[in-house]
């Protein structure tokens, strides 16, 4: 009676870990954010690439839990871990460092149309 007992508690905890499991999963999937519905731009800055991508909020917390080390996401073009968070000016459609939206506060480097540091990211 006891093992019974033992064995319906184990199969009890493994089926809530499961039911939390998905919770936790299917909280993440879908449309990323109201913020980021298409994900996290990036602007890699290695010489000779340039390559801009967007990575979903899943992708990401995928990669950084698997790479804790990483602090950038590796290029899809060159592989190089030189990459920064970009803002894809919506005005001429380029990608373009956030950081120069954060200090200088002129906007698009390309078509320099001013945006104000409070005005929404894309």
């Amino acid at each position: 009676m006891k093992s019974r007992q033992i064995i319906l508690a184990v199969v009890g905890i493994g089926i809530l870990g499961v039911a939390g499991w998905l919770a936790v999963r299917g909280w993440r999937s879908g449309p990323d954010t109201k913020d980021f519905p298409d994900g996290i731009a990036w602007l890699c800055t290695d010489a000779g690439c340039g390559e801009a991508f967007v990575v979903t909020l899943d992708g990401m917390s995928d990669y950084f839990l698997a790479h804790p080390d990483h602090q950038a996401m590796p290029c899809p073009r060159c592989g190089g871990l030189n990459t920064v968070r970009a803002v894809r000016c919506p005005d001429c459609g380029r990608y373009y460092p956030r950081a120069l939206l954060r200090t200088s506060g002129t906007g698009c480097p390309y078509c320099a149309e001013a945006r104000s540091a409070s005005e929404p990211l894309q």
